[in-house]
C-alpha cells in the first residue's frame, strides 16, 4: 500500500553528475518508468535504480497529459488482465486519485461491429469482467433516454472497475514510493548508449555539461519518445529503429465542455465510445455538466506521425468544429447546445505495427537492453501492471504473477502481429 504522503511531494530532479554507478537504469519519468522503478525496488531493495527524464516539469508528458482512464473491455485476453491488476493498484490509492468508476459504454452499429462488441464481452465475462451486454435500439434508450440509439445494435457496459482518475497523481504516487525507496531521479537527454548497454552518457537540460552512467541493465521506457532513445546505442541507426521499434508520437485532443441540459445527470453519462471513434464522458458530478470529448484523428485527418516537441501541442480546435462536436451531437442532441470552455493535447505512444505495448528484450546482441513502450493511449492505465512484470523480467529472468510474452518487443521482427480490436 502507498502512503499518503508521497502524493506531497514535487518533482525533486537531481542534475547531471559526472559519473555514477546504478545496477538498473530506466529512461523515461513516466507512469511505466516510474511503476518499473517502485517494483524493482519492491522485489529487490537493496538495488541501486536511476531513472533518467528530460522533461522533469512533466510539461509534455503523455502521462500527465492523457485522459486517466482504465477499462476491462479489450479484445485481448492480455490486456484485459492487465487492466484488472490496474483496478486493484488504483483503488488501493482512493480517494487520492479521484477514481471514478463511471464505467466504459462501447456501442456498435449493425454486422459486423456488433458481432464482434459480443465476442469481446464474452471473452471479457470469461475471464471475470464485470461487463454487460444492453442491445441496441429502444432497448438501450430505456437506459440512456437522452441517447440516439436508432442505428446501435449492440452495446457494453462495464458495470465496475472501470472508469477514470487523475493520471497526476498515479504519476507522483509511483514515482515518489520508488524514490522514497532509494531510486535516485536524474534530469538529462539521452546521447549515447555504449554497445553493450552498460553505459549512458547524457546532457544536462541546458546541455552545458554531461553526465555518465554506468549499470548492468538498460530499460527503454521512454514512451513516444522511445525510438529516439533507440538511436542511441552504439549500431542502431534510425533505419533499425524504424523497423524494430516502429513507435512514433501521434497527437490526441482532449476537449472540455459544458452542457447544462440537466436530462444528462440521471442517469449520468460513462465513458461512452462510439462507432464513429469518438467519446465523451461527463468530469466530477452530474449537476456541474462539464464533459470531456475527443477522438476522431484517425477518421477526420491524416493522422501524421510527430516529432514529438512541445512546439506541435497546439489543440486542433477544427477538429472539434468539423467532427468531434457534430459526431457527439448527433448521438447526444443535448450537446448541440454544448461550449467548449478549455482543451489539451498530448502525444500518444504509437506503435504503428499493431498498436499494442512492446516489452522485454528487443536487440538480439545486447541480452541487458529492454524497452516498455507503444502502449498506444493505454500506458497510463498500464503502467502497473507493465511496471511490475518488466520488474520480474529484470530481477527473476521470467514473468511470474501475470505472462505478458504475448506482448513480447521482438514479436515485430518475428512478423507476429497482435492486434487489439478495442483501440480508443
Amino acid at each position: 500500500m502507498i502512503s499518503r504522503k508521497l502524493f506531497r511531494g514535487h518533482h525533486r530532479f537531481t542534475t547531471a553528475a559526472t559519473k555514477a554507478i546504478h545496477d538498473v537504469c530506466i529512461v523515461g519519468a513516466g507512469a511505466v518508468g516510474c511503476s518499473i522503478a517502485k517494483f524493482l525496488l519492491d522485489l529487490g531493495p537493496s538495488l541501486s535504480v536511476c531513472v533518467v527524464e528530460r522533461d522533469p516539469s512533466y510539461k509534455i508528458s503523455s502521462s500527465v497529459l492523457s485522459l486517466g482512464s482504465i477499462r476491462q473491455q479489450f479484445s485481448e485476453p492480455t490486456n484485459v488482465k492487465i487492466s484488472q491488476f490496474g483496478i486493484e493498484f488504483i483503488r488501493e490509492l482512493s480517494p487520492d486519485v479521484q477514481f471514478d468508476e463511471g464505467g466504459y459504454l462501447f456501442l456498435a452499429g449493425h454486422g459486423e461491429g456488433a458481432r464482434q462488441l459480443r465476442e469481446n464481452v464474452d471473452k471479457q465475462v470469461s475471464l471475470g469482467s464485470p461487463i454487460r451486454h444492453f442491445g441496441g435500439g429502444s432497448k438501450l434508450k430505456e437506459k440512456y433516454p437522452w441517447m440516439n440509439t436508432d442505428d446501435i445494435e449492440e452495446s457494453a457496459l462495464g458495470l465496475s472497475g472501470e472508469g477514470w482518475f487523475d493520471p497526476y497523481t498515479l504519476t507522483m504516487a509511483l514515482k515518489n514510493t520508488a524514490r522514497q525507496n532509494g531510486a535516485v531521479f536524474v534530469e538529462g537527454d539521452i546521447k549515447a548508449i555504449n554497445e553493450d548497454a552498460t553505459s549512458i552518457r547524457f546532457y544536462d537540460s541546458q546541455k552545458k555539461s554531461m553526465g555518465e552512467i554506468v549499470c548492468s541493465s538498460v530499460i527503454n521506457a521512454a514512451g513516444c519518445w522511445s525510438r529516439n532513445v533507440l538511436t542511441t546505442v552504439d549500431g542502431v541507426d534510425n533505419t533499425l529503429a524504424n523497423k524494430i521499434l516502429p513507435v512514433f508520437p501521434r497527437k490526441r485532443n482532449v476537449f472540455v465542455v459544458h452542457c447544462p441540459d440537466p436530462v444528462l445527470q440521471n442517469p449520468s453519462v460513462p465513458l461512452i465510445v462510439c462507432p464513429s471513434g469518438v467519446y465523451v464522458r461527463r468530469e466530477g458530478s452530474p449537476e456541474r455538466g462539464i464533459f470531456l470529448c475527443g477522438g476522431m484523428e484517425s477518421v477526420a485527418s491524416d493522422d501524421p506521425d510527430c516529432v514529438g516537441d512541445a512546439a506541435e501541442l497546439v489543440v486542433d480546435h477544427n477538429l472539434w468544429e468539423t467532427a468531434v462536436w457534430p459526431a457527439i451531437a448527433k448521438r447526444i442532441p443535448a450537446f448541440e447546445v454544448a461550449k467548449v470552455q478549455s482543451s489539451w493535447c498530448g502525444f500518444y505512444d504509437y506503435n504503428t505495427y499493431d498498436q499494442n505495448g512492446l516489452i522485454g528484450k528487443i536487440l538480439p546482441n545486447i541480452d541487458n537492453f529492454y524497452v516498455a513502450t507503444g502502449f498506444s493511449g493505454h500506458g497510463i492505465q498500464q503502467a502497473p501492471a507493465v511496471g511490475r512484470g518488466v520488474a520480474e523480467l529484470v530481477v527473476d529472468g521470467g514473468y511470474r504473477s501475470l505472462d505478458l510474452s504475448e506482448l513480447s518487443a521482438t514479436r515485430v521482427q518475428e512478423g507476429r502481429v497482435v492486434k487489439e480490436k478495442n483501440i480508443v
